[in-house]
């Protein structure tokens, strides 16, 4: 019976969290800018209806050479993010975002599939520029970067996929949004081991991150966004160990292309606060639609470049990922990728499957993004 039980109360959950399209098609957790890059706070309405859906990333990938080895081919299922949205009252709002994932690491007991929350969020507006949030909320920096590099199903942001910055975290933020919509200021204090993790010490992580819009007057200039992060955590336990973050961001957006880029100085304590550990980030991509009317908002081109160097002092350290591909948008719910992917280290530092390391990592990739 016990055993029965817990199936039921599996399938209740699942279905009470089903999704709602995520921001910019890769967004489940939310974020205080909507797809445009333009900041958004809770909705005013006192309509109580929940709203529901759901986003998935599925691939079908071949293996030139690397991690996986040679010819070597599979289909698989990224994430399926499952979200509830539902007004409270005058200016209050909840939503919960579920994160369906293979639980695949090594010391896992089960490589099946598996759900976590991602987000459980309570926001109040008391104006309308105004924006405060309580719970498991999103990071200060994925929903930003994400609002102009919009295939999360393809590749995970930088700064997510390096796990520099978490893309969700306990604890609360403020936002104002500027007057005329020039941008925004966020506060966030959080916990800092992100969602998929307990809090396991007495420090917090504190962050500021500002967006502005500098050419919003100038209509084929309205779509550059400068964004900043500043990020003071803590890697330590009973002592404080330096965990800090300092971000750049400019993305700019037109009819027919996008581009972005971010960049992050990290510096670490891993062990003493005397040893602090400076390493950067960089990621630069693009999207440029077709020039012909019929198919401009159909197809398209994307190309990312991603360099991560943990150590500056070190040498031989560093990852370049590299991506370019042809994106089909059947419609506004269903989009397909095919792209190739090659992520190389300047040392054999990716551990395949045979137990041996290798340089180099060489992939095509069938992409599914679908939206309900």
């Amino acid at each position: 019976m016990r055993e029965v039980h817990t199936k039921l109360s599996a399938v209740a959950a699942l279905v009470a969290n089903l999704a709602v399209p995520a921001i910019a098609q890769n967004n489940p957790e939310g974020d205080v800018r909507d797809a445009s890059g333009s900041s958004a706070v809770a909705s005013h309405s006192t309509c109580i209806d929940p709203t529901f859906g759901a986003t998935l990333f599925a691939n079908y990938f071949y293996s030139v050479r690397g991690t996986e080895g040679r010819l070597f081919n599979r289909f698989d299922l990224d994430r399926v993010y499952l979200t509830m949205k539902t007004p409270l009252g005058e200016g209050w709002r909840f939503q919960s975002t579920t994160d369906i994932y293979r639980n695949s690491g090594s010391s896992s007991y089960y490589n099946g599939f598996a759900m976590r929350l991602k987000c459980a969020m309570v926001e109040y507006s008391p104006a309308a520029s105004v924006s405060l949030k309580f719970g498991m909320i999103p990071g200060p920096w994925n929903g930003l970067v994400e609002s102009y590099w919009r295939y999360r199903g393809v590749a995970q942001t930088a700064s997510d996929r390096f796990g520099l910055i978490n893309t969700a975290d306990l604890g609360v933020s403020a936002t104002y949004v500027l007057p005329g919509e020039w941008g925004d200021v966020s506060g966030y204090i959080l916990n800092g081991p992100g969602y998929a993790a307990p809090e396991a010490n007495r420090f917090k992580d504190f962050t500021l991150r500002a967006t502005v819009m500098p050419l919003g007057f100038v209509d084929e200039l309205k779509g550059l966004t400068l964004g900043g992060l500043l990020y003071r955590g803590n890697n330590g336990t009973t002592v404080a160990l330096a965990k800090n973050r300092f971000g750049a961001f400019v993305g700019y957006s037109y009819s027919v292309a996008t581009i972005g880029a971010e960049y992050l100085v990290v510096k670490n304590a891993p062990s003493s606060p005397d040893t602090v550990i400076s390493g950067n980030l960089l990621s630069v991509f693009g999207e440029l639609k077709m020039p012909l009317a019929d198919l401009q908002s159909n197809l398209s081109f994307i190309a990312r470049i991603d360099v991560n160097e943990p150590n500056i002092h070190k040498g031989g350290d560093i990852t370049r990922l590299l991506i370019f591909g042809v994106v089909w948008k059947a419609n506004e719910r269903v989009w397909w990728s095919f792209d190739h992917q090659r992520c190389w280290t300047e040392a054999a530092t990716q551990k395949a499957t045979d137990g041996s390391f290798v340089e180099t990592d060489v992939r095509w990739y069938l992409h599914a993004i679908i939206n309900i």
